[in-house]
């Protein structure tokens, strides 16, 4: 092609788009990728434009976003680009109509808005049926003669079956065939799917990327100190979600979950969690337990030297530590934050995930179970 791609949407993520970008330039692109990374750092973005700039007709700039295949990928109505997506049980029967249809409108708004972070009530996956028909479109080779692609988000989400029904395309599709799957969490990936694929690990977003790009979606100055508390998630993604529930509200949460696990109040604790949102919503947990864990990292700072607080926010943002409570007790505290981010991060119950954190809070603070 000797072309390079002229990124639109892709957030930061310059080795991605170097490594792609080369490959595309230089004919080296492989048959197969797997693009892991949190939530809304931008690996879906990076998908679809990589697809468009494959199937665009523009010679001279890809994807040049006006061609008639660069609407098409848009519009997802072209034939030689198929997607699937993890999906709730009971919205994945392929013999619905609407359903189908349902999906499609599902796949474009996802392509119009790829940063924005899936939510789900429950664990979804992928269905076999979608797997087989996928590997149908890919061995029957492009309809128009170019490339052949399909992205498949959410991999780790297969079952055994969805996975081996994927595996011999993965490994041996036909010419000019572009497969790119798509993980939040790299481990949880079965290996005979890593072995088959090109990975690439999509970084974390820096604060300073994320204020730059957040100040210029809302027309703010970069020093706006509005952006304070949105631009620490790592994700475009999760900074645009926060955007949807104020971040000064979920700030509050965490102060008020410290102070009554400080109490030792479990029944305020539980009155708490049932104000909070559906479990499906992970971005404002994430979000609860990083603040939580900033409040535990600013206050022990603050005790020691003059540190600005990290929110710039009025004093009630800050929380206040027992005087007795040793650096050693301090870290634990921290470490009981991380500890339930991580159980988030395998999709563990938001309500026990709370209770065991207010749990343990409450045994460092009383300093015996």
């Amino acid at each position: 092609m000797g072309t390079d791609i002229q990124w639109n949407k892709l957030v930061g993520q310059h080795r991605i788009r170097e490594v792609l970008g080369s490959a595309m330039k230089n004919d080296l692109v492989g048959h197969a990728y797997l693009f892991s990374g949190e939530q809304g750092c931008g690996k879906f973005a990076a998908a679809i434009e990589f697809a468009m700039a494959l199937i665009c007709q523009n010679r001279e700039l890809r994807p040049c976003y006006e061609c008639e295949s660069c609407k098409r990928v848009t519009n997802y109505s072209h034939p030689d680009l198929h997607i699937i997506m993890p999906v709730e049980k009971g919205d994945s029967s392929s013999d619905s109509e609407e359903q189908w249809q349902h999906f499609a409108k599902l796949v474009k708004n996802r392509i119009e808005n790829p940063y924005t972070i899936q939510q789900h009530s429950s664990v979804p996956s992928i269905p076999v049926e979608w797997i087989r028909e996928m590997n149908h479109a890919i061995n029957r080779g492009a309809v128009e003669g170019g490339y052949n692609i399909a992205i498949m988000d959410g991999v780790e989400l297969m079952r055994k079956e969805s996975a081996n029904a994927l595996l011999k395309t993965l490994e041996e599709p036909p010419a000019k065939t572009v497969m790119i799957a798509l993980a939040d969490k790299l481990n949880a990936v079965l290996p005979t799917i890593v072995s088959r694929c090109q990975s690439l690990r999509f970084a974390y977003q820096t604060p300073e990327l994320l204020r730059t790009q957040l100040a210029q979606r809302l027309s703010k100055d970069v020093a706006d100190p509005s952006l304070d508390c949105l631009v620490h998630t790592g994700s475009y993604g999760k900074s645009l979600a926060l955007l949807e529930k104020s971040p000064d509200e979920i700030i509050e949460k965490a102060l008020l979950f410290w102070q009554s696990c400080r109490r030792l109040d479990m029944d305020a604790i539980i009155e708490q969690i049932d104000t909070f949102p559906p479990p499906g919503k992970l971005y404002f947990y994430e979000s609860f337990f990083n603040y939580l864990l900033q409040l535990i990292h600013f206050a022990f700072l603050n005790r020691y030297s003059d540190t600005g607080n990290y929110f710039k926010k009025e004093s009630s943002y800050r929380i206040e530590l027992p005087d007795d409570l040793s650096p050693e007790r301090a870290e634990k505290m921290a470490g009981v934050c991380q500890q339930s981010l991580e159980a988030l991060r395998v999709r563990g119950n938001t309500v026990l995930i709370l209770v065991e954190c207010a749990f343990s809070l409450m045994e460092i603070f009383d300093g015996k179970k």
